[in-house]
């Protein structure tokens, strides 16, 4: 079975597909109660989370699309034996990282169900941390969860009612992963670790949350991993890091507006504009220019996404139309953020469009969209890359 096959499984999914005929998303329900936790998730850009790319509410609760991960599970992984003391120490390094960002989230995001069929080995390399349906917002005045949820044999002592979750569970849910990674059989309480990181996954162990790692900091330190700074964005925030997950077809449920999307952030090693400014007078200066596709971003100083200089998106609402179907062009020119960029040339905008999924009475064929009587249309917009960051929204007419 390919990762495809187990995803499949877990629940109704939807798979999107790109003009290469591969697998790029995947877009599923979500109840309505957790869509504070994705929105939250849609904030988070790390190569060790997937991307979650929109949040979408409708009558029947939420759908949920995020970038999908070519690899296999790490459960699959072990059915062909255990993991080396090296990639055993790459697995508590990967899966730390993706811990250190969520549970530094505000509020805190508590995953609660780490094991080995929630992370994926990329087939670029690395451990990715999937599959949140179990996770929660920590809440730290509350003594207990609400809903008690996990797997047994790596979920926390405390996730069975002994008291609230919190980052230690999903430290031990970790520990009890490494074990079974290294020892190939799964934890047992009291089991005898004998590999060679047998202290630190002992430690994640401890029954009692007091004794374990205090942070998923903390931990990474007893590793030997150093923690990189979080990257906090200045005026124009150079971002390398390439969108995973944006492809044709990528819209989910019924079309919103883009005012109703969430503000993300983006991390990004500041080092690219110290190399522009120590490069030679004689070096081409690239372009640093970053598009807006946020409605509440900060950088749009007050303007709309529609208003914004320089910015265009086409077609318009029309009204007083008589005859259908009707065909109108598209066109978008997203607001672009160049205020420290020095390049002489800059990158021009090339955006591929799509319908919004389950939304019918429109076809899209290039850069024209027909619809077939009046109503309120959406379209999906998206650049796979612009200065190395993909980019995508969506945005809404009418036809009266």
């Amino acid at each position: 079975m390919t990762l495809k096959d187990d995803f499949a499984a877990k629940s109704p999914i939807t798979f999107v597909y790109g003009a290469d005929g591969r697998v790029c998303a995947t877009q599923r329900r979500i109840s309505s109660s957790a869509v504070p936790l994705y929105s939250a998730l849609m904030g988070l850009n790390s190569p060790r989370l997937p991307k979650v790319i929109s949040v979408r509410e409708d009558d029947e609760g939420a759908v949920v699309t995020e970038g999908y991960i070519d690899g296999v599970t790490l459960r699959r992984a072990l059915d062909n034996g255990r993991l080396g003391e090296d990639e055993l120490r790459r697995l508590a390094i990967d899966i730390c990282s993706a811990l250190s960002l969520l549970h530094s989230s505000r509020p805190p995001i508590i995953h609660r169900d780490i094991k080995p069929e929630n992370i994926i080995c990329a087939d670029g390399g690395g451990y990715v941390l999937i599959d949140f349906d179990a996770s929660r917002l920590f809440k730290p005045e509350a003594t207990s969860d609400t809903v008690t949820l996990g797997t047994n044999g790596y979920a926390a002592p405390e996730q069975y009612g002994f008291g609230q979750t919190g980052p230690e569970s999903d430290i031990y849910s970790l520990g009890a992963t490494l074990y079974e990674a290294a020892e190939g059989k799964p934890y047992a309480a009291g089991a005898e670790i004998s590999c060679p990181m047998g202290r630190i996954i002992k430690k994640c162990l401890e029954f009692s949350a007091r004794d374990r790692y205090s942070s998923a900091d903390e931990l990474l330190k007893d590793l030997g991993a150093k923690k990189k700074k979080p990257f906090i964005p200045r005026a124009a925030p150079v971002i390398l890091a390439l969108l995973l997950g944006f492809c044709s077809g990528l819209a989910a449920g019924r079309g919103v507006r883009p005012e109703e999307e969430a503000q993300t952030r983006s991390e990004a090693p500041p080092t690219v504009e110290t190399a522009v400014e120590t490069a030679s007078s004689d070096a081409e200066i690239p372009c640093t220019c970053e598009l807006i596709t946020r409605p509440n971003d900060a950088r749009l100083d007050g303007h709309s996404m529609f208003d914004y200089p320089g910015a265009e998106f086409l077609p318009k609402s029309v009204s007083g139309v008589t005859e259908f179907p009707l065909t109108l062009d598209i066109k978008v020119l997203a607001p672009v953020y160049s205020k420290e960029c020095k390049a002489k040339v800059h990158t021009a905008q090339h955006w591929e469009y799509s319908v919004p999924k389950g939304q019918e009475g429109e076809t899209i064929t290039g850069d024209k969209i027909t619809v077939d009587g009046p109503g309120e249309y959406y379209i999906f917009y998206y650049c796979p890359d612009f200065n190395g960051t993909g980019y995508g929204a969506d945005f809404g007419f009418k036809v009266r």
